[in-house]
């Protein structure tokens, strides 16, 4: 395999960051997830943003500032079923107006159920990398209000801890019938199955493996990071019971491995039926914490390698 032209990267680099020289990426805002010029340029994708943001950061840490300010500004503020917007939710895509206007939503679209742990952990990892200073910027939120971003960060884990409540795991559901049916990375329409080769319904809830490992880690992150104590309790108690239900509900003694999801087509959601398709989803496990101190973990090791 062919190492990549590094002149070519420069260019690319320059090209989604909107800026002239590499010495300046970063000031111009976020990387775009698309170059300008191309079908679906000019836009900002949260997830893809923070990759970036979290690939770039030792050589590029203002990437990460201007990922994380720009993410705070769009971080959702009510309830809007269209664009599936929630308070403390972090956007999916957002375009500005022109002939991709989308039909089936409006911008910011908020349909992502992993964007908003992944935004806690991006946060934690420049103040780990640059220092706490970030978490007293402010910026403007959706509702004109000017917030912190320690405060953002609040809003995102208060969003986890409501999503969570509900089943004890992290879950997709559209609120929009034409919104993106799996809310997380992948996103395809084919993405998420049963072991017969059915699709998940995606107008039924249900847990994906990849996902609880992201909101564990953001549940103690937010937990460290808030000066509210009760708050910080709360959080860990969260973290502890969706560790708890990732152990005893998402393994699959006879699988060998975590199911791919937990799906919650019963009224009362007690008992969740699993996907029981071996994939590659369980290695993100790894990459939290949730599943230290347990034999679970060298299993989803070889799980990640599929």
């Amino acid at each position: 395999m062919r190492a990549p032209d590094p002149a070519l990267v420069t260019t690319s680099l320059c090209r989604l960051g909107r800026v002239r020289t590499i010495a300046h990426l970063g000031r111009n805002g976020p990387l775009d997830a698309a170059g300008p010029g191309g079908p679906f340029g000019n836009a900002l994708f949260g997830r893809d943003s923070m990759f970036m943001a979290m690939d770039l950061m030792d050589d590029f840490p203002e990437v990460s500032r201007a990922t994380i300010m720009a993410l705070a500004a769009l971080q959702g503020v009510k309830d809007r079923v269209r664009s599936e917007e929630e308070p403390g939710r972090i956007l999916h895509e957002n375009r500005g107006p022109g002939p991709y206007d989308n039909p089936r939503w409006t911008y910011p679209y908020y349909g992502s159920v992993d964007a908003t742990p992944l935004y806690v952990k991006l946060v934690d990892a420049h103040v780990q990398r640059c220092g706490s200073e970030i978490l007293s910027d402010e910026v403007q939120d959706r509702a004109g209000r000017t917030t912190t971003i320690r405060a953002s960060v609040e809003r995102a884990c208060l969003w986890l801890e409501r999503r969570v409540s509900a089943f004890g795991l992290l879950y997709v559901r559209r609120k929009n019938r034409r919104g993106l049916a799996n809310q997380l990375c992948p996103d395809s329409d084919a993405a998420y199955f049963f072991e017969e080769g059915r699709l998940l319904d995606p107008e039924v809830p249900y847990a994906p493996a990849c996902v609880q490992g992201h909101a564990y880690a953001a549940f103690l992150i937010g937990a460290r990071l808030t000066p509210d104590a009760r708050a910080a309790k709360r959080w860990h108690a969260s973290a502890s019971r969706l560790r708890q239900h990732v152990l005893s509900r998402l393994w699959q003694p006879r699988m060998r491995t975590f199911a791919l999801a937990l799906v919650y087509d019963t009224a009362d959601g007690a008992h969740p039926r699993p996907a029981r398709v071996v994939a590659s989803d369980a290695g993100h496990l790894l990459d939290s914490g949730v599943l230290e101190g347990t034999t679970h973990a060298a299993t989803a090791k070889c799980c990640a390698s599929v």
